[in-house]
């Protein structure tokens, strides 16, 4: 236990879910830590209460600033970190008692820059809502790592968070030497990923269910679809063009054309008509259309993807038509077949 290892909490709005949260990193099986709790203007008790752990606990560092949301807490606590490792906990979960030995035994073992711990969905009381998706105990390289991360969104769709959020994760410092959260967005885990994982050589999976990842109603991502959840599209078109460079071109392409769906969905709301809603969808519209020009024109690029693109390349309300046009074909094809079996047996 020579390696210290830096806890960063940012804490905003969780006087209910808080005590538990910080009661399960100190009871840690693994003793050299600090934890640092880092309040971002929380407007509850969040604030005492922190002060109230540190006066316990001399692993506790707290850091009171003004809100900046998530990104800036975490980049706060980075800053502050002395550790040789990172890990990064949500104050309205919780962990696993033996979660930070557990990936610290594995880093070390692997020599690996990353460790990655399964987790467990809980609900507000944290009973568990049996919907983890299969890990397996595997290290891999970069290459092996995306390719994996897309195979298991392919089969589980947006639930499999676990190649993405950024809490199931042990780091080596060094990953955040010139590395830090992009301020004032949401998917940040999605836009700094492969900022981190260009780094690595190795990462490791654990299987285990450490971390336990509460379902609140009231979440940024359980919200109503606003304006910044677009953000997704900024990440997926920068990873794109990170892996085009790489030479993964498949890759690439699966993840150029995942920004689609971020914006067509922003494109379908009633406020897209609103001048900053416009402003944004134009934006992401111009580089979507770089990057595809980018990765279109590239050494092996398929003409799956240059096709079922195009018609987003060339503007998202022609896009919106095409998809329209193809599930009315759809489901006359749905209505008319049967009825046609109908006859022929007859």
């Amino acid at each position: 236990m020579s390696d210290l290892i830096s806890v960063v909490v940012p804490i905003y709005h969780v006087e209910a879910y808080l005590s538990e949260c910080v009661e399960s990193i100190q009871r840690q099986t693994y003793q050299n830590i600090e934890i640092i709790l880092v309040d971002d203007g929380s407007p509850d008790h969040c604030p005492e209460m922190c002060d109230q752990f540190a006066k316990k606990d001399s692993r506790i560092k707290v850091i009171h600033k003004k809100n900046g949301g998530l990104s800036d807490a975490r980049n706060v606590g980075i800053n502050a970190a002395n550790g040789d490792y990172l890990l990064f906990v949500d104050s309205d979960d919780y962990i696993s008692n033996v979660m930070i030995e557990r990936m610290h035994c594995r880093i070390i073992q692997d020599q690996s820059d990353m460790v990655i711990c399964n987790f467990d969905y809980v609900d507000e009381k944290g009973e568990s809502l049996g919907i983890n998706k299969p890990v397996e105990n595997v290290t891999v390289e970069e290459e092996q790592f995306w390719r994996e991360m897309n195979r298991t969104h392919e089969i589980y769709g947006s639930n499999c968070a676990f190649y993405v959020v950024s809490w199931n994760k042990l780091y080596a410092r060094k990953l955040f030497k010139d590395v830090r959260y992009d301020v004032g967005k949401i998917h940040e885990d999605e836009l700094i990923l492969h900022k981190l994982v260009s780094k690595c050589e190795k990462i490791s999976l654990i299987s285990e269910k450490l971390y336990c990842y509460r379902q609140r109603a009231q979440s940024i991502m359980n919200s109503k679809y606003t304006m910044r959840r677009m953000d997704g599209a900024e990440a997926m078109i920068q990873r794109s063009i990170y892996l085009h460079q790489r030479g993964w071109q498949d890759l690439a392409e699966l993840t150029l054309s995942k920004s689609i769906g971020y914006i067509m969905k922003g494109y379908a709301m009633p406020e897209h008509r609103e001048k900053a809603w416009k402003k944004r969808i134009n934006e992401l519209h111009k580089a979507f259309r770089a990057a595809y020009i980018q990765i279109a024109t590239g050494k092996g690029a398929s003409w799956r993807f240059r096709v079922n693109s195009l018609s987003f390349y060339l503007s998202p309300f022609i896009r919106k038509h095409i998809i329209k046009i193809k599930s009315g074909i759809k489901s006359t094809g749905a209505k008319i077949f049967p009825a046609m079996r109908k006859m022929a047996d007859g």
